[in-house]
C-alpha cells in the first residue's frame, strides 16, 4: 500500500482542496489555467482539489504541489501548514528529499521563469520589428540613389561621341560635302577654335574662397549638407555637373549618395572622399574643421 493512501488524513485533504478551489475561483482562474501555470496535468490539479492523492506521486511531492498551488492563489502560509501536517504527514528524511530534489526546485521557480520568459519574448519581438524597419528604409534609400546614378550615367554616355574600338578617332555624324574649299577650311578653323576653347575651360579651376565649400558631382545624386548648427542648408537631388557652394557655416556635415567622379574642395584644398565611403557609392564626411 502506498504512503499517500496509508498516512494521509482524508478529511483534512478534502478541506484543504476545497479551500484551494474556492480561492482559485475567487481569482477568476479556471482549473486549466491553474494547471498550466503550475505545469501540472489538469487531472492532477483536480485531484488536489478533491483531496484524492492516490494517482499522485509520493506525499513528499504532493506537499510541494500544494505549497505552489497555495502560493498561486494567495492562500495564507500559516493556514496551509496547519492542513499539511494532517493531510500529508511526511517523515523528516522524506522532507530532505523535497528540499534538495530538483522537482521542488523547479516548482519553486515556476512563476519567476514564466514572467521572465514573457518579457524576453516581448523584447525580442520589438527588436525584430525595429530591425526590419531600419533594413527596409536603408535598402530603399540605397536603391533610389543607385537608380538615379545609373540614369545619370546612361544619359552622359548617350551624349558622348562613340569611340572607335581600335583607334583614338571619334565617330561623328557625316555632313553634306562643302562646295567651296575655302568654306571647308573656315569651318575646320572654327571647329579647332571651339575645341581649344573647350579644352581651356576644362583646365580652368573654379575660384573658391577661403571659407567656402565647393562640391561638383559628376552624376545626378542626392546631396545633404548641414551647417555647424545642424541646420540642413541643402537636402535635394542635384544635377550632374552642377556647382554647389556654401559659406559661413563650417564645419559642414556632408552626405553624397553617388560620389564617384565628384570634385570636393574646401578653401581651395581638394578633399579626398575615399576614406569616407559608406558602402560602394555613398560618402559621409565633415568639411571645414
Amino acid at each position: 500500500m502506498s504512503q499517500n493512501t496509508s498516512t494521509s488524513n482524508h478529511s483534512s485533504a478534502l478541506e484543504l482542496g476545497r479551500l484551494l478551489a474556492e480561492k482559485r475561483n475567487q481569482k477568476g482562474m479556471s482549473l486549466e489555467e491553474a494547471a498550466t501555470r503550475l505545469k501540472l496535468a489538469p487531472e492532477k490539479v483536480r485531484a488536489l482539489e478533491k483531496g484524492d492523492y492516490k494517482g499522485l506521486p509520493e506525499l513528499v511531492y504532493v506537499r510541494g504541489f500544494l505549497r505552489n498551488y497555495a502560493r498561486l492563489v494567495g492562500m495564507d502560509t500559516a493556514e496551509l501548514n496547519r492542513y499539511l501536517e494532517s493531510a500529508t504527514p511526511v517523515a523528516r528524511q522524506d522532507m530532505s528529499i523535497l528540499e534538495k530534489g530538483p522537482h521542488q526546485k523547479e516548482l519553486a521557480s515556476l512563476e519567476n521563469r514564466k514572467s521572465f520568459s514573457g518579457w524576453i519574448a516581448v523584447l525580442l519581438a520589438l527588436v525584430a520589428v525595429g530591425g526590419g524597419i531600419y533594413f527596409w528604409q536603408s535598402k530603399s534609400i540605397a536603391q533610389q540613389e543607385q537608380k538615379e546614378a545609373t540614369q545619370s550615367a546612361s544619359s552622359e554616355l548617350a551624349q558622348t561621341p562613340a569611340q572607335n574600338s581600335s583607334s583614338n578617332v571619334a565617330v561623328i555624324p557625316m555632313t553634306q560635302p562643302q562646295a567651296n574649299p575655302a568654306s571647308a577650311t573656315a569651318a575646320s578653323t572654327t571647329v579647332a577654335a571651339a575645341s581649344a576653347a573647350a579644352a581651356s575651360g576644362a583646365e580652368g579651376e573654379p575660384v573658391i574662397a577661403a571659407d567656402e565649400l565647393y562640391i561638383k558631382p559628376r552624376y545626378r545624386t542626392l546631396m545633404v549638407v548641414k551647417d555647424k548648427t545642424g541646420k540642413e542648408v541643402l537636402n535635394a537631388i542635384v544635377a550632374g555637373g552642377s556647382e554647389q557652394r556654401f559659406r559661413g557655416g563650417a564645419p559642414y556635415d556632408v552626405r553624397i549618395g553617388y560620389v564617384q567622379g565628384s570634385t570636393i574642395n574646401y578653401g581651395g584644398k581638394q578633399i579626398d572622399f575615399g576614406p569616407y565611403m559608406v558602402g560602394r557609392t555613398t560618402a559621409v564626411f565633415k568639411a571645414g574643421q
